[in-house]
C-alpha cells in the first residue's frame, strides 16, 4: 500500500469514527425529546451553518424564489424572539431566511423521532409534548431559558397552529411569546426584543420560475402543504371518545377533505418574508393579551406589504 493510500485510509477511518461519535452523542439527546421542554446543548458554528443551508434547500424545494424585505435592522446579537404567521410546515425555513441569524425553535415531540430527531437535537430544537397539562408550561419555561441565555434567539408562531387561510384573527393569537420575553428579560437582566415577521406564499402561476417545470407537483405535496391532517380540527378529534355513529360521520368528513386535498394542485410560485422593526418588550403593554395584539397588528401590516410584492 502506497503512502497516499495509507493516508486516505487513515482519513476515511478517522472520519467514520468521528461521525459515529457525533451520532452517538446527539442520539442521547434526541431520545430525551419525549420530555416536554427538553433543550439540547446550544448549537455550534457548524450546526448553525448547516441549519441555514438546510433551510435554503427546503425553501428551494417547497417554495421557490424567496424575497426577503427587512423594514428594520435585525440585531445580530442580544435576546430575540422571531414571531411569524404559520401556514405550512416549512414556515420555519422561511423564518430562518428572514431572520439572518440562528435561533432555537419549538417542535412537537412526536415529530422528533429517528434520524430527524438526531439532526434536530444538533440544531438546538426544543420539544413540546401534548400529553399532560403541565407539558405546555414546561416547554414555555424551556423557551424562556433559551431566550435568556447569552445571545439567545427563538423562532415561534404565536398562532400555535397551521392556518392555511393566512388570516390573522385576533382570537387565534396566544400571548405565550410575550410571557417568555418578559420572564427572559427578568432572568437575564437585559432587554428582550420581539421581531414580528409576515410570510406570504405566491400562488399565481404567472410567477412561475424555471424550477416549476419539474418541482410543481412536489411543491404541492412535499412537507404536507395544505394537508388537512396537519391543521384541520376533524383530524385532531379523539375517536375513542365518540359513539359509533359519530365516528362514522367523522371518518366520512375526513375522507372528503383528504380527497379534495389529493386532487388539489395548489402550489407555491415563490414566497415573501417581511421582517419588521424589533419591538422591545419593555415598550409593550403589561397585559399579555394587549401586548400580543400589538404584535398581531404589526404582523398584519407587514403581511399587506408582502402581498403587494
Amino acid at each position: 500500500m502506497s503512502l497516499l493510500q495509507s493516508l486516505i485510509a487513515i482519513v476515511t477511518i478517522s472520519g467514520i469514527i468521528r461521525l459515529a461519535l457525533w451520532y452517538s452523542f446527539w442520539k442521547k439527546h434526541a431520545v430525551k425529546f419525549v420530555e416536554s421542554g427538553y433543550t439540547p446543548p446550544k448549537a455550534g458554528p457548524i450546526s448553525e451553518f448547516c441549519f441555514a443551508a438546510a433551510c435554503r434547500f427546503v425553501t428551494f424545494v417547497t417554495v421557490g424564489k424567496v424575497h426577503v424585505i427587512r423594514t428594520g435592522k435585525v440585531p445580530s446579537k442580544g435576546h430575540i424572539i422571531f414571531a411569524a404567521n404559520h401556514q405550512i410546515p416549512c414556515d420555519f425555513a422561511m423564518v430562518r431566511r428572514g431572520s439572518g441569524r440562528h435561533f432555537r425553535m419549538l417542535t412537537a415531540a412526536d415529530q422528533l423521532g429517528g434520524n430527524f430527531g438526531v439532526i434536530s437535537a444538533w440544531f438546538g430544537v426544543i420539544s413540546v409534548a401534548f400529553k399532560e397539562k403541565s407539558d405546555g408550561a414546561a416547554a414555555e419555561l424551556a423557551c424562556t431559558n433559551a431566550v435568556a441565555e447569552e445571545d439567545g434567539a427563538l423562532g415561534i408562531f404565536p398562532q400555535g397552529a397551521l392556518l392555511p387561510d393566512n388570516i390573522l384573527n385576533k382570537s387565534e393569537f396566544r400571548p405565550g411569546c410575550v410571557r417568555m420575553a418578559v420572564k427572559a428579560s427578568l432572568i437575564s437582566g437585559e432587554d428582550v426584543q420581539i421581531v414580528p415577521m409576515a410570510i406570504h406564499y405566491i400562488r399565481d402561476p404567472k410567477r412561475a420560475g424555471w424550477t416549476h417545470r419539474f418541482l410543481k407537483r412536489y411543491r404541492s405535496l412535499f412537507l404536507g402543504m395544505r394537508n388537512p391532517k396537519n391543521w384541520d380540527a376533524d383530524f385532531k378529534v379523539d375517536e375513542s371518545k365518540l359513539t359509533e355513529r359519530e365516528r362514522e360521520e367523522l371518518l366520512a368528513r375526513r375522507e372528503v377533505k383528504l380527497t379534495e386535498y389529493r386532487r388539489s394542485r395548489v402550489t407555491n410560485y415563490g414566497g415573501v418574508v417581511v421582517v419588521g422593526d424589533p419591538i422591545s418588550v419593555c415598550s409593550l403593554p403589561h397585559d399579555p393579551l394587549e401586548a400580543i395584539e400589538v404584535i398581531r397588528v404589526e404582523m398584519a401590516r407587514l403581511l399587506e406589504i408582502a402581498k403587494k410584492q
